[in-house]
């Protein structure tokens, strides 16, 4: 019987690990427009609002650091998401990010475009200028834990 629970469980994993993959793919599919195998910044900060993907990924995130719902990001509300964020993640790039650097046009908030570009800095690890297929797996792991941490 715990030979068959355990056999189980390892089955459910791999079917867990394949879906995942499979979304993955369909994500940076849908993400990468030219079809190069990567995401570059401009595929990545798109603000159309016809992207299912970009909808369920940077802009959620934005969403959930807009406290006031005003539509752009202060400085605080950057600093307890960018906290959060790192708690969520494990990921350090978060907390390492200087508001001042993503408020490229010095309002004293983050707009969307320059919140997904902030986003796209910390995964463009190799700083190529394009996600690669592991650091765009990296970004939806991230936003996973992300958005589970919010839910709970």
């Amino acid at each position: 019987m715990t030979s068959d629970l355990t056999k189980l469980g390892s089955i459910a994993a791999l079917a867990t690990a394949l879906t995942a993959a499979a979304a993955l793919a369909q994500d940076m599919d849908e993400a990468d427009t030219n079809q190069d195998s990567s995401v570059s910044e401009e595929e990545f900060t798109a603000t159309g609002s016809d992207s299912d993907l970009q909808m369920t990924n940077w802009r959620m995130l934005m969403s959930n650091w807009d406290r006031d719902q005003s539509g752009t990001v202060s400085e605080e509300e950057f600093t307890t998401g960018a906290s959060d964020a790192s708690e969520a993640t494990g990921n350090q790039a978060w907390t390492e990010q200087d508001f001042g650097q993503a408020d490229t046009d010095q309002s004293g908030d983050l707009d969307d475009a320059e919140f997904a570009r902030m986003i796209f800095v910390i995964y463009d690890a190799d700083q190529s200028g394009e996600l690669s297929e592991d650091e765009y797996s990296d970004y939806t792991e991230d936003q996973e834990a992300m958005n589970e941490g919010s839910q709970q």
